[in-house]
């Protein structure tokens, strides 16, 4: 929906824009969410569910292409100065152009962390396909964009010293998880000792896709970002 109204806004005020498309973001900013699998490998679920295991991939579990969120970051950047070059509307895909099932990212997370979680099998989820992976090739020619961490174990790892920094945060009012997207950790009176003042926050968590401040700047660009008044 977004795309139709930035290409009929385009049309109607000669503006140029650049969509870019993405799946599963992964690993750490300061303003991120938590995440299922590292919260599993820290303790803090019980356990973590495989969707599905009949499907048509190697190991019966969905794959995805996961992209580093810094990556994703340089992605927006790069493509606001492709913009600001006078180059013409664009819509490309960011990934890394393959992808990792479920099964080898939970294996990877255990090996990273050291960690033997339980993992249990659950029933399909209605509408999940069982690949998804962006062909990429556009955005590495045409922003210049080139990816520096294309590596799951180094997502993984990423995104566990981030739960763990984060892991013994907690907002009585918004709780745990508004808490660490905002790098909060008041004290047991639910002040903030770093004495800001929490004014306001807006879609701070957008269709699954957590980007941060970094990108709320590049508002030219598509993508779901998180605003906050801090």
């Amino acid at each position: 929906m977004t795309g139709i109204i930035l290409r009929d806004a385009a049309t109607a005020h000669d503006l140029r824009y650049c969509i870019l498309r993405y799946f599963n973001v992964a690993a750490p900013i300061p303003s991120a969410a938590p995440g299922s699998r590292q919260e599993a490998a820290l303790g803090l679920r019980p356990k973590l569910d495989i969707y599905g295991t009949d499907y048509s991939t190697p190991d019966g579990t969905c794959i995805r292409d996961y992209i580093h969120v810094s990556d994703l970051v340089r992605a927006h950047s790069d493509a606001l100065h492709y913009l600001r070059a006078g180059s013409a509307s664009v819509t490309l895909n960011c990934g890394y152009g393959h992808g990792f099932s479920v099964r080898e990212v939970i294996e990877m997370v255990k090996h990273v962390s050291g960690v033997d979680f339980k993992v249990e099998i659950a029933p399909r989820r209605p509408g999940d396909p069982a690949q998804i992976i962006a062909a990429c090739d556009r955005a590495r020619t045409l922003l210049g964009w080139t990816p520096q961490y294309d590596d799951l174990a180094t997502i993984i790892a990423h995104a566990l010293a981030w739960e763990q920094r984060k892991s013994t945060c907690c907002c009585p009012v918004m709780g745990r998880r508004f808490c660490c997207q905002i790098g909060w950790q008041p004290d047991l009176l639910g002040t903030n000792p770093g004495g800001a003042s929490i004014r306001g926050a807006n879609n701070i968590e957008g269709d699954g896709e957590i980007i941060g401040q970094e990108v709320n700047r590049m508002a030219v660009v598509e993508g779901h970002a998180s605003t906050l008044d801090i």
